[in-house]
């Protein structure tokens, strides 16, 4: 009897604990459901409420800027939602700007205000800018701003180009550029002085427009100034000089920065021969171009010219092309036993005793191999 009554608490007991499993195992369902359900609910309002709050743009234009100067402006940020709005971050696009925040918090119905200053580079182009400052909010509600501060970068008085470079000319070549002088002070200049200390330059001025400008890129008048250089006041090599360019309000002075090569009446390419490692045995050869001014030249009979060296045998000069402004001869090396580092020099005596001789020295190194 007792043995009957414990059996049949045993199977009420795997029963209950059964029982209870299954509701466990139904609830743990039931939530796991819930919590997908919720997830996916909330991802969806996040989704609508960025959707719904698009980010502002506000600008400003800044006009005319000279370069290395600066403009400050202050910008009103409406907060139109019903909750304040709290900056969390400001990102510069450039550090040629400045922030200044009044304050941190915008309460609702009300605007905060964020003062921008730029900092203009200081270049002589003439050239339009433009940079962004973006502020964000922590409240998802907020949107993003976008604060752009956009201006032309140039001189009142421009210049363009601003530097003149006529690079390599002939000892006898005159050469011809020019540049333009833009008046955006919103004043008439009724002089305009262009002037140099340089001897080998002369320059031309004439107004090419006064008139009211049409819009921020005309100027209110307008000067070509044409730049000529005199190859008979030019040294050999390279040469250098300023413009001044002043109208009638001296801080507004500018300058115009002038190089030119100029190549001497007669000279070598190259200036120098550099064989590198020879061979015994093996004839190394090289080229050599002469220049000579037409002006200068006298002659192209290639007999008229001389060439002498240094190095006895071991290096023979012949001539491969004559013209009446440009030779050219082939210099050929053959080093000789013991030969370890060559070391000579080539002169080239024009018949034109009035230019000087040409030196060009010739190194070689023997190969060890």
């Amino acid at each position: 009897m007792d043995c009957e009554i414990a059996c049949r608490r045993i199977q009420e007991l795997r029963v209950l604990s059964i029982a209870v499993l299954l509701v466990l195992i139904v609830c743990g369902c039931k939530a796991r459901q819930d919590d997908h359900l919720n997830v996916g609910l909330a991802g969806e309002g996040e989704a609508h409420g960025k959707d719904r709050v698009p980010a502002m743009v506000l600008e400003h234009d800044m006009g005319l800027i000279s370069p290395g100067g600066k403009h400050a402006h202050t910008f009103e940020i409406r907060n139109s939602g019903a909750h304040p709005w709290t900056i969390s971050q400001i990102v510069k696009s450039c550090s040629c700007t400045a922030t200044r925040v009044f304050s941190r918090t915008i309460p609702p119905g009300q605007s905060g205000r964020i003062e921008i200053t730029y900092h203009a580079a200081y270049q002589d182009q003439d050239f339009a800018d433009s940079k962004s400052v973006k502020v964000e909010f922590s409240e998802p509600d907020a949107p993003a701003v976008n604060l752009v501060m956009k201006g032309r970068i140039r001189h009142l008085l421009s210049l363009s180009p601003s530097a003149l470079n006529f690079r390599r000319v002939g000892a006898e070549d005159a050469a011809e550029q020019w540049f333009e002088v833009r008046n955006f002070s919103g004043r008439v200049f009724k002089t305009m002085s262009v002037t140099s200390e340089a001897k080998w330059l002369a320059t031309q001025v004439v107004e090419v427009s006064s008139s009211q400008p049409r819009s921020v890129s005309d100027p209110l008048q307008l000067w070509r100034v044409t730049v000529k250089t005199d190859p008979k006041q030019l040294q050999p090599g390279s040469n250098a000089a300023i413009i001044k360019v002043s109208p009638d309000r001296a801080d507004l002075s500018r300058q115009v920065k002038v190089w030119i090569t100029s190549s001497p009446p007669f000279f070598a390419t190259p200036r120098q021969l550099f064989f590198g490692a020879v061979s015994m045995g093996a004839p190394a050869r090289r080229k050599v171009w002469l220049r000579v001014a037409p002006d200068q030249a006298g002659g192209s009979d290639r007999g008229l010219c001389s060439l002498t060296h240094t190095l006895g045998n071991r290096l023979s000069l012949r001539w491969s092309n004559v013209e009446s402004a440009h030779w050219e001869f082939e210099a050929i090396l053959t080093p000789q036993a013991g030969d370890r580092f060559i070391e000579g020099e080539i002169t080239v005596a024009h018949p034109n005793k009035a230019l000087p001789e040409l030196k060009i020295p010739v190194t070689a190194l023997l190969d060890s191999q």
